[in-house]
């Protein structure tokens, strides 16, 4: 393919999911499971809640008895025995009987209902109950959440602790999740530096291979190696060679543009098929895409932002969205000014969110190539499509986070 020939981000993501490497399922301990995606549904193996239990201290009756309790007539019931919790009741309330019960305790055979403690008065074993209630108020029942059969979570679900605590409380202790794909990155540029040292004499710390191994992790990738390498055409190539056997998919941080020293593509082309050279998009034109040896690698712009937001959207997500798993709005937001894109590529838009009585309202934040502290201040960012040449103040946005 020619150099540099634009494609548009939709291609382009289309381009990347043909060419996505295998995915794999493995089994892993629900306690290991956060943040994976479930690579199957998750159908109920039992009833939650388990048992039908009291929500509340007090004492369990039949609603029947007590319809007309109150402050000023009380309803006189025999005190027949006491449940505590994690025992199985053995009595049964029969009209004109109550039975003393704690929070989580099992509602025995014949109450519908338990009265809180602040309601009664006890005087030895007769218990005087000041109020009325409702058929299985302060109670909660036998799978009153999930029913056994149920489908609880489905295939591309990403695991969160809660998601966690719900598997854990219907007895599963395995899951089926898909195996994080191999990355390894490599940085490049005569002018990087370790985070470490003193960047003098024009030289630059090396921002990408920290902030693009984060945006592997927090996507579930495992990260291989990392290396940073002078701008060398030969020692890039001994080094794509190198770390290609050990990974799924290799990333490279500058050197994709069309300046002097931007080697990636011709190495590329060489080794392998370049897919794509350029794309439709800001920040992140220069991006590149090719097949070696049946491994995706990314040139990525040496700009951090573009990059990053490249890695993003062409990359961590099309293999989320090919799961199974959706890229959720963090918000809707109402655009607070007009603001210009860039006709013909897709921009994506920082913006910071004020909240105000109707709702978010989002303020653009607009960087020069350069920067990289600015976008603290982001609350996320909206993506405008290349058809349009900006946004129009009240225009109501979607809203990604980073």
């Amino acid at each position: 393919m020619d150099f540099f020939t634009v494609l548009s981000l939709k291609n382009a993501i289309k381009l990347v999911s043909e060419n996505l490497p295998p995915d794999k399922i493995i089994e892993v301990n629900l306690r290991d499971g956060l943040n994976r995606t479930l690579a199957c549904d998750i159908i109920s193996p039992d009833f939650l809640p388990q048992y039908t239990r009291s929500t509340v201290d007090g004492f369990a009756v039949k609603t029947s008895d007590v319809a007309c309790a109150n402050d000023s007539i009380p309803t006189v019931l025999k005190i027949k025995e006491t449940i505590h919790i994690g025992i199985l009741p053995k009595v049964n309330v029969e009209s004109g009987e109550a039975v003393e019960i704690v929070t989580g305790a099992l509602l025995p055979d014949g109450a519908d209902a338990v009265v809180m403690i602040e309601d009664t008065k006890v005087l030895g074993d007769e218990l005087f109950v000041f109020s009325s209630l409702k058929f299985n108020e302060n109670v909660v029942l036998r799978g009153e959440e999930i029913k056994k059969g149920d489908t609880v979570l489905k295939k591309g679900d990403v695991l969160t602790p809660y998601k966690l605590a719900v598997l854990a409380a219907l007895g599963i202790d395995k899951v089926k999740v898909y195996a994080p794909l191999k990355i390894s990155i490599i940085s490049t540029g005569d002018e990087l530096v370790e985070i470490s040292e003193p960047a003098v004499g024009g030289k630059i710390r090396d921002v990408n291979t920290t902030l693009l191994t984060a945006y592997a992790k927090k996507h579930n990738f495992d990260v291989v190696k990392l290396v940073r390498i002078k701008d060398d055409f030969e020692l890039l190539s001994r080094t794509v060679d190198q770390l290609l056997p050990d990974v799924d998919i290799l990333l490279i941080s500058g050197g994709s543009s069309v300046g002097m020293h931007d080697y990636t593509a011709e190495n590329l082309n060489k080794k392998g098929k370049l897919l794509m050279h350029g794309i439709a998009l800001k920040p992140g034109k220069p991006t590149i895409v090719a097949t070696v040896s049946d491994k995706l690698v990314f040139g990525l712009a040496g700009n951090p932002v573009a990059a990053a937001t490249t890695f993003k959207l062409i990359c961590a997500d099309v293999i989320s969205k090919r799961r199974g798993s959706e890229i959720p709005v963090k918000t809707f937001a109402t655009a607070g000014v007009n603001f210009h894109s860039s006709p013909g590529r897709t921009t994506v838009q920082p913006v910071k969110l004020e909240k105000t009585a109707s709702g978010f309202v989002a303020q653009p934040i607009f960087m020069k190539s350069a920067h990289l502290a600015v976008i603290l201040e982001a609350d996320g960012y909206t993506v405008i499509d290349g058809d349009v040449e900006g946004v129009n103040k009240g225009e109501i946005l979607e809203v990604y986070d980073f």
